[in-house]
C-alpha cells in the first residue's frame, strides 16, 4: 500500500503527459484532486500507525543498481518519523496548491503543462525524501531543480522568468558539483552511499564529506552567498511560490543535513561552519526584507531568513528543534504567498505595495489571513510560530559560549527586524492610505470559492498546528538525534521578543519615519547604498564571472584556438 506514494504520481504524471489534451484541464483538475486525496489518506494512515506502533518501513525497489566489489546501491522505500511527516508537509500543501491554482490559472492557456509540472515536482521531492541511498537521493535532488526551472519559466516570454530561471538552476549546480564530490568521497573513504548506516567511527575525518554535502544544501536553501536566485524566482506564478520556495524545495537542503545528523554531530568545523553561515542568512534576509516593495520579493526574503534559523539551530544539534520550525513554516508562508497571490490576483497584477493601500475594508478575508501568517511568522503567543521560534531563540540563549551568545544575538536581532518588516507590510497595504487607480478601483477582480477555501484551510493549519504537534511530535533515535537543553531560561529572557513586538506595535510611526529618513529616501547614507545593492553581492559575482569569462577567451580561445591550431594547422596540413 505504501508504494502507492511512488506509484499515484507517476502514474498521475503519464495521464496528463499522455491525454491532457483529450481530458481537458477540468478533466485533468478532477483526477489530480482524487490522487492526492487518495495520498494525504495515504500519509495519515502511516502517521497513525507510526504513532501507535513506532515502525519503520524499508521496502526493496530495485536491488543490485550497481553491484562491485566496492560498492552495493539498492533503492529502498525508507519511511521512518523523519519521512513521514516530510511527506504529510508535501503533499498537504502540494493538494493545497492545487485546490488554489484551479481559479488562479484558470484563464492559461497552458494550465495542463502547469499540473504536469507541479506532479513532476511532487514525484521527485517524494524519491528525495524516501530513499535513504545518497544516488537516489540525488536523482530525486536533481529532479526538483529541474522541475523548479521548468515551474519558474512557466510564462517563457517573459524575460524576468527566464532570467530567475537560469539563475536557479546556474546556482543551484554549484550544490550540485559539491553534492557529486561528497558521493566520490564517501564511495573512497567511507565505502557506502547508504544515509542510515554511514559509519561514524571518530578516527575517520569527514570534515571534507560534510562540507561538500553541506554547500549543495547551501544553494538548495538559499543560504547567504548562494541565495540569489530565490527573489529572482519570483517571477513564476504565486502557486509555485508557494509550493516550492515556502514549504518543500528550498527546505530540501535542511532535509538533506538531517538525514545525515548521525556525522553532523561529530564535526566540529561544520557545526561552526553552519552557525556563522545561518547566522549571517537570518540576519541579511530580514535587513533584505526590511528595504524591498514586491509583495513576494519580501516574502521571500523572509523565507531566506527563517531557513537562516533551521541551520543555525542544526549546528547546536538541535535537529527536532530544526525540523520544527522547518515544518511550521512550511505553513504559515505558504499561506502568506498565497494570500499575496490573492491581493496580486484582485488588484490588477499589481505587486508594488506602495501603490496599494487602504485594503483592510476592499479586502477583509485577505486582511484576516494575513494577519493570521504575519502573527505566526513574527512568533507571536500561542501561534504557530512561537511554539519554534521561541523554543530556538532560548535553547541558543542556553549554549554557554561565544559562539553560543553570538547566535542568540543575531537570531534576536533577526527576529526584531521580523517585527519591524511584517508591521510595515500589513500597515501599508490594508491600514495605509490607498494609492490605488480609479482605473483599478473599477476594474478590481473579486476571487472566487476556489481561491477562498485553501486560505481558510491553511489558516486552520496555521493556528492549531503549533499547538498540536508541540504536544507529541518525536522522532526515533535511528533516524533523528534529540538534543534537548536543560537549563532555565530567565522571564526576562523569554519576554524579550513579547516585549519588541508591543514596542513596536506602539511606536511603529516613530520607527517608520526614522527608516524612512535614514534608508528608505535619503540615498546618500551609508545604510541605503548597501541595502538598496543588496549588499554588492550581483557585483561580487559579475566580478567572478567576468574574471573566469576573461581567462578562458584570451588563454583557451585566443591562444589556443586562434594562436596554436592556426600555427599548427598550415604547417601539418592537419585540421581539426
Amino acid at each position: 500500500m505504501y508504494l502507492n506514494l511512488l506509484i499515484l504520481p507517476l502514474l498521475t504524471l503519464l495521464y496528463i503527459g499522455l491525454l491532457g489534451r483529450f481530458l481537458g484541464s477540468t478533466g485533468i483538475y478532477k483526477i489530480l484532486i482524487i490522487n492526492f486525496f487518495l495520498l494525504i489518506n495515504i500519509v495519515l494512515l502511516l502517521l497513525y500507525e507510526n504513532y501507535y506502533n513506532g515502525t519503520i518501513i524499508k521496502i526493496i525497489i530495485i536491488k543490485n543498481i550497481m553491484n562491485t566489489d566496492l560498492l552495493n546501491v539498492n533503492w529502498y522505500f525508507y519511511l521512518d518519523d523523519l519521512s513521514q511527516l516530510m511527506l504529510f508537509v508535501v503533499i498537504g500543501i502540494s493538494f493545497i496548491v492545487l485546490l488554489y491554482s484551479y481559479d488562479y490559472m484558470i484563464s492559461d492557456p497552458h494550465i495542463i503543462r502547469f499540473y504536469l509540472f507541479i506532479v513532476l515536482f511532487v514525484f521527485f521531492m517524494i524519491i528525495l525524501i524516501t530513499t535513504n541511498s545518497l544516488p537516489i537521493l540525488f536523482i530525486g535532488w536533481e529532479g526538483v531543480g529541474l522541475s523548479s526551472f521548468l515551474l519558474i519559466s512557466f510564462w517563457f516570454t517573459r524575460f524576468q522568468a527566464q532570467l530567475g530561471a537560469l539563475l536557479a538552476l546556474l546556482m543551484n549546480r554549484v550544490g550540485d558539483m559539491t553534492f557529486l564530490l561528497g558521493i566520490f568521497l564517501s564511495i573512497s573513504w567511507l565505502g557506502s552511499l547508504d544515509l542510515i548506516s554511514l559509519s561514524t567511527d571518530i578516527s575517520i575525518n569527514y570534515d571534507y564529506i560534510l562540507i561538500s554535502f553541506f554547500i549543495a544544501a547551501m544553494a538548495k536553501s538559499a543560504q547567504v552567498y548562494l541565495h540569489l536566485w530565490l527573489p529572482y524566482s519570483m517571477e513564476g506564478p504565486t502557486p509555485i511560490s508557494a509550493l516550492i520556495h515556502a514549504a518543500t524545495m528550498v527546505t530540501a537542503g535542511v532535509f538533506l543535513l538531517l538525514r545525515l545528523n548521525q556525522l553532523v554531530m561529530i564535526s566540529y568545523w561544520l557545526l561552526l561552519l553552519m552557525l556563522i553561515i545561518g547566522g549571517l542568512t537570518a540576519f541579511i534576509g530580514g535587513t533584505l526584507a526590511l528595504v524591498s516593495y514586491d509583495l513576494k520579493e519580501l516574502i521571500a526574503y523572509s523565507t531566506m531568513s527563517q531557513l537562516g534559523y533551521m541551520i543555525t539551530i542544526l549546528g547546536l544539534k538541535g535537529n527536532n528543534l530544526s525540523f520544527f520550525h522547518l515544518v511550521f513554516h512550511a505553513y504559515f508562508k505558504a499561506l502568506l504567498f498565497l494570500t499575496a497571490g490573492a491581493i496580486i490576483h484582485t488588484i490588477l497584477d499589481l505587486q508594488d505595495f506602495r501603490k496599494t493601500g487602504g485594503l483592510l475594508y476592499i479586502l477583509p478575508v485577505q486582511s484576516i489571513v494575513s494577519l493570521i501568517g504575519l502573527t505566526s511568522l513574527i512568533g507571536f503567543p500561542f501561534t504557530t510560530g512561537f511554539y519554534s521560534k521561541e523554543s530556538i531563540l532560548n535553547n541558543s540563549y542556553s549554549i554557554i559560549s561565544l559562539m553560543g551568545q553570538y547566535v542568540y544575538y543575531i537570531l534576536l536581532i533577526s527576529a526584531l527586524l521580523t517585527i519591524i518588516y511584517s508591521y510595515r507590510f500589513f500597515y501599508i497595504i490594508f491600514l495605509g492610505e490607498t494609492k490605488l487607480s480609479i482605473f483599478a478601483f473599477k476594474h478590481i477582480h473579486y476571487f472566487s470559492l476556489n481561491l477562498l477555501i485553501p486560505l481558510i484551510i491553511l489558516s486552520i493549519l496555521t493556528i492549531f498546528i503549533g499547538f498540536i504537534f508541540s504536544k507529541w511530535i518525536h522522532f526515533n533515535t535511528n533516524s533523528i538525534f534529540i538534543f534537548s537543553f536543560s537549563f532555565n531560561i530567565p522571564l526576562y529572557i523569554k519576554s524579550l521578543p513579547l516585549f519588541f513586538m508591543i514596542f513596536i506595535l506602539f511606536f511603529y510611526y516613530f520607527i517608520y519615519n526614522f527608516l524612512k529618513y535614514y534608508i528608505y529616501i535619503n540615498s546618500k547614507s551609508i545604510l541605503f547604498r548597501i541595502l538598496y545593492t543588496q549588499y554588492s553581492f550581483s557585483l561580487i559575482y559579475k566580478f567572478i564571472s567576468g574574471f573566469f569569462f576573461a581567462i578562458s577567451y584570451r588563454i583557451f580561445f585566443k591562444l589556443f584556438d586562434y594562436g596554436f591550431i592556426d600555427l599548427i594547422g598550415p604547417i601539418t596540413g592537419l585540421y581539426l
